[in-house]
């Protein structure tokens, strides 16, 4: 019972807790396997505050976040990509309005790049109103755009954390 609340507590904690071990933590005698997890998280959790600077030093890593902008800005870029072939298929008269979209999603996705938290934000609410005009306007929306827009919004929402995760962390001031 214990070593499966253990094994939870490490997938939900990630990389902090095989690090610091949990054999380490102390386990309630007995009890039902919700106090066990409860005490275990409890333990960890006044570890990891006493042990490291900053809320969250624990769950997400300055690696994890820049993979996280990396997902974000990716991911606008190739929305980009997108809508200059759907700029291309559809032809002038109205093509010109998917290539403007195309280059302010460029822009953007540059802006992720820079790690600019505004940036992320402004791509994410970008997305969610084009989702909503798609599934309000639309009569018929297939699965595949369906899986599109959650995947693109997933990555979105992983950019706008991880430029977050950015900035909230302390960086040393360039020599």
């Amino acid at each position: 019972m214990i070593e499966a609340a253990q094994a939870s507590m490490i997938w939900c904690v990630g990389r902090g807790a095989q690090e610091a071990g949990l054999a380490a933590y102390p386990a309630p005698a007995r009890g039902n396997a919700g106090d066990v997890f409860a005490a275990t998280a409890h333990a960890y959790h006044n570890v990891a505050k006493s042990s490291r600077k900053g809320a969250g030093a624990t769950v997400i890593d300055d690696t994890m976040a820049e993979r996280m902008v990396a997902c974000g800005w990716i991911a606008a870029s190739i929305a980009g990509v997108f809508m200059i072939v759907l700029a291309l298929m559809v032809g002038f008269a109205l093509g010109w309005v998917y290539l403007a979209g195309a280059g302010i999603l460029f822009v953007l996705a540059y802006g992720i790049f820079r790690r600019s938290r505004i940036c992320a934000v402004l791509v994410l609410a970008n997305h969610l109103l084009g989702v909503w005009g798609l599934l309000t306007h639309a009569r018929y929306v297939s699965s595949v755009e369906i899986a599109m827009a959650l995947v693109l919004g997933v990555l979105y929402v992983l950019g706008v954390i991880g430029t977050f995760v950015h900035h909230a962390r302390p960086h040393p001031a360039a020599a």
